[in-house]
């Protein structure tokens, strides 16, 4: 689901579905829909691009209702551009499923899940993960899963509300650029889950963003990192933070606390103003 030109005789279109009116890219129109895309093998790719000005109607890509997505051993590409809204809108409307809400890749190398979310709107997302419904983001075979969300002022890169970014072995990655991420009081977890279709895990965890902000959870919800990989915290502009900060293989599965631990307010960890050698 793109368009455009083929520049390079592959067969796909190389650049983005665009609109002015509405969404550049419409998957699932009602709570009640299911969006499922199988490939058996072959690449997904979705692609879109809007300029419209009319209030939630100007999303790169929106999503609405549950999203089925398994493109087997190949791989996920999702962009959206917007110039006014959100670059990605996922999840719209739903807030709960017996099923959860699932994109999977089995590609057993490179770039397994690819997902990109760019706005120049004024205070608006990269990316969104919307709506308190379970979502899950699975790479079960060895490819990497990675996450670029570029927000604007006043809101962030990447929104993630219960999430499962779950990988096996292929590095996870969330860049929320200067704005940053935010994780609300849903949670998210991160390389492994307790049954899930991965339940061990040896991804590196990487989180960049000159703001990262972790809520405290909600009732039964957590932000949870189970892998014997590498974690890392770094800012996205080395301008403002130089290497970040790393957490030492295999500290994940006994736990690690980075800022507090309880109470009602959220944990920011911000790269401009705070300093660590």
């Amino acid at each position: 689901l793109a368009g455009g030109s083929d520049t390079d005789s592959d067969g796909i279109p190389d650049g983005f579905a665009k609109s002015s009116t509405t969404h550049g890219v419409t998957l699932g129109a009602t709570i009640n829909n299911t969006t499922t895309i199988a490939s058996s093998g072959g690449d997904i790719i979705i692609k879109g691009e809007c300029s419209s000005t009319t209030t939630q109607t100007g999303h790169g890509v929106q999503q609405t209702g549950l999203f089925d997505i398994d493109a087997g051993a190949g791989s996920v590409i999702i962009e959206g551009v917007s110039t006014n809204w959100y670059g990605i809108d996922f999840a719209e409307l739903i807030s709960a499923s017996s099923t959860p809400w699932t994109i999977k890749s089995s590609a057993t190398t490179g770039a397994a899940i690819t997902i990109k979310g760019t706005t120049t709107g004024t205070s608006q997302y990269g990316v969104v993960f919307n709506w308190p419904v379970q979502k899950q983001l699975i790479s079960d075979a060895g490819g990497s899963i990675s996450i670029t969300g570029t927000g604007t002022s006043g809101q962030w890169g990447i929104f993630s509300q219960n999430v499962d970014y779950l990988s096996s072995s292929g590095a996870i990655t969330l860049d929320g650029g200067v704005y940053g991420i935010k994780v609300i009081d849903t949670g998210s977890r991160f390389g492994a889950l307790s049954g899930s279709d991965v339940t061990s895990s040896s991804a590196p965890v990487t989180l960049k963003g000159d703001i990262i902000s972790i809520a405290d959870w909600a009732n039964g919800s957590s932000t949870t990192v189970l892998t014997s990989g590498t974690i890392s915290i770094q800012p996205s502009t080395t301008s403002s933070f130089g290497s970040g900060i790393i957490w030492p293989a295999g500290t994940a599965t006994s736990g690690w606390n980075l800022g507090k631990t309880s109470g009602n307010s959220t944990t920011i960890f911000d790269w401009e103003s705070i300093t660590v050698n």
